[in-house]
């Protein structure tokens, strides 16, 4: 638990803690839901909102990030959603992060 958000793994705390460290920063959204389609609710990870740029993560492992239902997901998001895309990052070594194709 960290800011008193409860995360699925240490990697998403972990990430939550990376974005928290940016100083351009306003909010952040953590596990909201949106709507990807007609009655299809979504909890990405984290929405952040800086001055100019809205983002929407969701850190997976890579097992996870193959997974047909979230890939379905992820489709969905990216072409419904006004705030795509969904960026999927997974931990690259031990202080790294990378996007995920």
């Amino acid at each position: 638990m960290r800011n008193g958000f409860r995360f699925d793994s240490i990697t998403e705390a972990d990430f939550y803690s990376l974005l928290c460290s940016d100083s351009k920063l306003l909010h952040i959204d953590v596990h909201p839901k949106v709507t990807i389609g007609p009655g299809i609710q979504y909890a990405p990870d984290f929405i952040t909102y800086k001055k100019d740029e809205i983002l929407v993560y969701d850190v997976k492992s890579p097992p996870t990030a193959k997974k047909y239902d979230f890939k379905l997901k992820k489709k969905l998001f990216d072409q419904t959603h006004p705030f795509a895309p969904l960026i999927v990052v997974m931990r690259n070594g031990k202080h790294g992060w990378k996007e995920s194709t």
